[in-house]
C-alpha cells in the first residue's frame, strides 16, 4: 500500500501543471500581440463536456498571416521547463470549433532574442509542442506534445513568453473558442488571485 501511494503521489507531481488563463479567476498571462480578433471573456457557447466553464474567449484568425498567434506573456519568467522538453508534463488547451482537424500549437521562447520588427527564425525560440483537434463542434482538451527545439542556446529557466498558433503556415480563415492553458509554472501561481475588482496590478493578475 505504501508503494502504491508513493507511485500515485510521483505520477501527480509529475504530470502537475499551471492553470495560466481560464477568462474567469485564473488569468495569469496577458496578450503582447494578437494577429487576429480575441474576444475575451466571452459567454461559453457550449459549456458542456471537457469545458463547462462560464467564461471563454473566441478567436478569429488571420487569413492573411501564415503564421497568424497570439504572443502571450507571463509576469516573469516561467520556471524550468525542462520537464516539457522531456515529455514528463504536458501543456493543455481546451479547445471548440466547427472546423476539423485544427492544429494547435504553442512555441516557448525568450522575448528578447525574438525580433518583432524582422523574421529572425529560429533565434530566441526554445521549443515547439503541437496538438490536433479530433472533434468537432464541442469543447475538447487538447495536449500539446513536445515537437522540436528550433534554439536549443535558449536556456529552459529562461523563457518569459509563448506564442499561441491554429493552423500555422496556412491562409485559413477560422474560427475557435479556447479556454484553460495549462502549462509551465511560475511564481505568480502561487498567489491568491486578486478581488475581479482589481483590473490589473501588472504583476501577477489581470481581469
Amino acid at each position: 500500500m505504501r508503494l502504491l501511494l508513493l507511485i500515485l503521489l510521483s505520477t501527480s507531481i509529475v504530470s502537475a501543471q499551471g492553470l495560466l488563463e481560464d477568462f474567469e479567476d485564473n488569468r495569469y498571462v496577458h496578450y503582447n500581440f494578437i494577429s487576429g480578433v480575441l474576444t475575451q471573456n466571452l459567454a461559453n457557447p457550449d459549456p458542456t463536456g471537457a469545458n463547462t466553464s462560464s467564461k471563454c474567449a473566441q478567436y478569429q484568425r488571420n487569413p492573411s498571416e501564415t503564421y497568424d498567434l497570439l504572443q502571450v506573456r507571463p509576469y516573469d519568467n516561467f520556471d524550468n521547463v525542462s520537464d516539457y522538453v522531456a515529455g514528463n508534463k504536458v501543456m493543455s488547451i481546451d479547445v471548440w470549433s466547427a472546423s476539423p482537424n485544427i492544429i494547435v500549437q504553442i512555441d516557448l521562447q525568450n522575448s528578447s532574442l525574438v525580433s518583432d520588427t524582422s523574421d529572425n527564425y529560429p533565434i530566441g525560440r526554445h521549443s515547439r509542442y503541437i496538438g490536433v483537434t479530433s472533434t468537432t463542434n464541442s469543447w475538447e482538451t487538447v495536449e500539446l506534445i513536445y515537437d522540436d527545439q528550433p534554439d536549443p542556446t535558449v536556456l529552459d529557466t529562461d523563457i518569459d513568453e509563448f506564442v499561441l498558433l491554429f493552423n500555422p503556415g496556412t491562409n485559413d480563415n477560422i474560427t475557435v473558442y479556447y479556454d484553460n492553458i495549462n502549462g509551465p509554472e511560475y511564481y505568480c501561481l502561487s498567489e491568491t488571485p486578486q478581488p475581479m475588482i482589481e483590473l490589473d496590478d501588472f504583476e501577477c493578475q489581470r481581469n
